[in-house]
């Protein structure tokens, strides 16, 4: 038997709490994820005994929300939960489960750790946050790749030197995989865990947690290791490539009758960056990755330019629309790039990815009407362009409609503004 730990945390006192004890059997399936005292956006989520927490956000439009529960464990602990998205999670819709945090709020600055599902490489990875900053510790397998429901069951334990060992299981898994192990001392305090949820608006009600179990007991069987934790050798954030050269800038994916579509990446280096072996790749609005016509090279032209200068815009078309975005845009011909085969971009919206010569995903971003800003502007032919070149290109807050007459700066420095 283990002792589940609960807490009831009355609303009218946030930092007065009470524990509740629960005696569950080693293999009982049963779910007190409804019996756990929950707070934060409660109006944006649903508690039952049949589904645990879902997300229900009436409201119907793109951002984030979150529940969070008393717990003031970290070492020795295990985490156990089930998590059910009812969509191919992606950039933009994916959820995080906070093991520890040093506050309630979840969606602020805080100190703790949270497992990260879905995301930028359809795996569950483990972070620590400190603050705003966010490292990334471990990471899993990409089960979440063309999985269209994907229903996962998670286990995470801490054991009392500090080692974080996570695992996963997919619903038709007869037993869990273990993912990683990694050494973290970071912070051994905790007020709350939680889940937070990042969406689109078509993903406001997609998110389910059910089996959330905190409970003590882990047997250790690590050695204790004296010297500070390192930081892996790659630290990554989930919100946005940290290291990445060429970045997403600027999309024009449902053009005016006298437009035509484009994509544009800002070099954030101060060196020029080879365009050689690059490519470009479109997925479907959820994600998915289009097998036919969904990937083009940037340099499939001897004529084109084989390098982006430093801190500098090149703007990719179709080779017959390079006058055309002159004419319509009022701009120069210098950064502009026609590529005798260009991708056609979905009205709907979807996905780009920026890809190096090695292979290795360098950016990506979502498009699509609802990431415009101003709802009343007309969406035709009005790009979407960074709020500032070097933001991250993964986060649809980053993104906002043209602020140019012409509906967009192809080439050009952006004309973002504020709503």
């Amino acid at each position: 038997m283990r002792k589940i730990i609960g807490i009831i945390c009355f609303l009218s006192s946030l930092c007065s709490c009470s524990p509740i004890i629960d005696e569950l059997s080693e293999d009982s399936e049963a779910d007190l994820t409804s019996k756990l005292s929950w707070i934060g956006e409660t109006d944006k989520f649903t508690v039952s005994d049949k589904e645990g927490l879902r997300l229900d956000d009436k409201a119907k439009t793109a951002g984030s929300a979150f529940l969070a529960t008393p717990s003031v464990r970290v070492r020795g602990t295990r985490w156990e939960f089930r998590v059910h998205l009812l969509f191919q999670p992606s950039i933009n819709n994916y959820a995080r489960f906070y093991l520890a945090s040093s506050a309630d709020n979840l969606s602020g600055a805080l100190n703790g750790y949270f497992v990260q599902i879905g995301g930028k490489e359809d795996n569950v990875s483990l972070y620590r946050q400190t603050g705003d900053k966010l490292q990334l510790l471990a990471t899993g397998r990409a089960l979440m790749t063309g999985n269209s429901s994907p229903d996962v069951r998670l286990k995470v334990e801490c054991d009392d030197n500090g080692y974080w060992t996570f695992w996963t299981r997919l619903k038709q898994e007869p037993e869990y995989i273990k993912e990683q192990q990694v050494w973290d001392t970071g912070f051994t305090t905790s007020v709350c865990a939680g889940v937070r949820c990042f969406y689109t608006a078509s993903r406001c009600n997609g998110f389910v947690f059910s089996h959330i179990r905190i409970t003590d007991g882990v047997e250790t069987t690590t050695e204790p290791r004296p010297e500070e934790p390192t930081e892996p050798e790659e630290p990554e954030s989930p919100d946005g490539p940290q290291s990445a050269t060429l970045l997403f800038n600027e999309v024009m994916y449902h053009n005016a009758t006298n437009g035509a579509e484009y994509v544009e990446l800002y070099n954030a280096s101060k060196e020029a960056v080879s365009l050689l072996g690059w490519k470009l790749e479109k997925l479907t609005l959820n994600g998915v990755p289009i097998m036919i016509g969904g990937s083009i090279a940037l340099t499939n032209d001897t004529l084109n330019p084989s390098s982006v200068a430093p801190q500098s815009y090149i703007c990719f078309t179709q080779s017959t629309s390079v006058a055309v975005l002159q004419a319509k845009h009022q701009v120069p011909r210098t950064n502009l790039v026609g590529l005798k085969r260009f991708l056609s971009l979905n009205d709907k919206g979807g996905v780009l990815i920026l890809r190096s010569k090695g292979g290795k995903v360098m950016d990506r971003c979502y498009f699509g009407d609802d990431a415009h800003t101003n709802p009343s502007k007309q969406r035709v032919g009005v790009s979407l362009e960074k709020r500032a070149p070097r933001l991250a290109s993964d986060k649809e807050s980053n993104w906002v409609s043209s602020a140019h007459a012409t509906g967009g700066t192809p080439g050009m420095p952006n004309a973002v503004f504020e709503n």
